[in-house]
């Protein structure tokens, strides 16, 4: 199965070589229950398909499906209802803040009845979640719910010994993280780093538009992030809920966008948008709503109501 969709999804669709083929039926013999299996399917990309291998990046791909198997097989760990009363009841305990993406060690500092009662109640679940946190996954958390995303930083030190266009997107991708765009309706970070942000994502497209993993996972993540920048979130609106002026920050970043990215693809929608928050005083008017709303929009923005 996994070497039917390696082929499925590479740009040269033939049968795998012999060196693919063994590192394939190496990868489906590893046992899947324990990390390990993740450096060993590292070290052994590395050994047989640095310096330029003609299958390096097939390899590379298989790794990383592989790779993405087994985050999906730990994620249902924190879909089992006892884990997450563990987890939710750790965060929410009283006393000193616990950082939820350290649940463990929030746990092991709660003193006095309730610490003692979640980790004896919660033995068997605390060391599960022991052995789910070894493997080489990112922890994240919102509104009570936790997951694992990819270890950019993790699968960029195979990438980078091998040279080819999936390599460049492992790579980006690490320079992407750890730090989260959105959590809980609203944004993690400035509106001008959103904004170059961004710009990285879009000169990625551009330069990359016959990678099939641009398609299937730059694209769309670029186009949530042109939705926060261009119409806002629940918890960081772009206009103020009563005045309905185009925040300042915000205004700011989309006249800097304007003024250094004249290169980038997004740059015609981004400075028409200008030119009309500017005739609007930049007030989100119904001009400024159809402009938004509008079908060529990299991003069209929904309204509940038009004024």
């Amino acid at each position: 199965m996994l070497a039917l969709l390696v082929m499925a999804e590479s740009p040269r669709a033939q049968a795998p070589s012999r060196d693919l083929a063994q590192y394939l039926d190496a990868l489906g013999r590893l046992d899947t229950q324990t990390p390990s299996c993740l450096d060993v399917a590292r070290q052994a990309l590395v050994t047989r398909f640095k310096n330029g291998h003609p299958d390096g990046e097939q390899a590379l791909r298989a790794f990383r499906h592989y790779y993405l198997a087994r985050m999906k097989e730990q994620n249902a760990v924190f879909e089992m209802p006892r884990v997450g009363d563990l987890l939710v009841g750790t965060v929410m305990a009283p006393g000193p803040a616990v950082d939820p993406l350290k649940p463990l060690a929030g746990l092991a500092r709660l003193k006095g009845l309730i610490g003692d009662d979640l980790r004896s109640r919660y033995a068997a679940e605390v060391e599960l979640l022991k052995r789910t946190l070894r493997w080489p996954f990112e922890l994240d958390e919102s509104e009570g719910f936790w997951w694992f995303n990819p270890d950019a930083s993790w699968l960029a030190e195979a990438a980078r010994q091998i040279a080819c266009p999936l390599s460049d997107l492992l790579i980006f991708l690490s320079g992407e993280r750890p730090t989260a765009v959105v959590a809980d309706a609203g944004l993690r970070v400035s509106w001008d780093s959103l904004g170059q942000r961004i710009v990285g994502w879009d000169r990625f497209v551009r330069t990359h538009p016959d990678l099939p993993e641009t398609s299937a996972d730059v694209t769309p993540e670029l186009n949530r992030y042109l939705s926060y920048y261009l119409c806002g979130l629940s918890n960081s609106p772009a206009y103020g809920r009563d005045t309905r002026i185009l925040d300042s920050a915000l205004r700011a970043s989309y006249q800097r966008f304007v003024a250094e990215n004249r290169d980038s693809s997004l740059w015609p929608f981004v400075d028409g948008l200008v030119v009309v928050l500017t005739r609007e005083k930049f007030r989100r008017t119904p001009a400024v709503e159809q402009y938004l709303s509008r079908p060529d929009s990299p991003s069209p923005c929904r309204f509940r109501q038009a004024r």
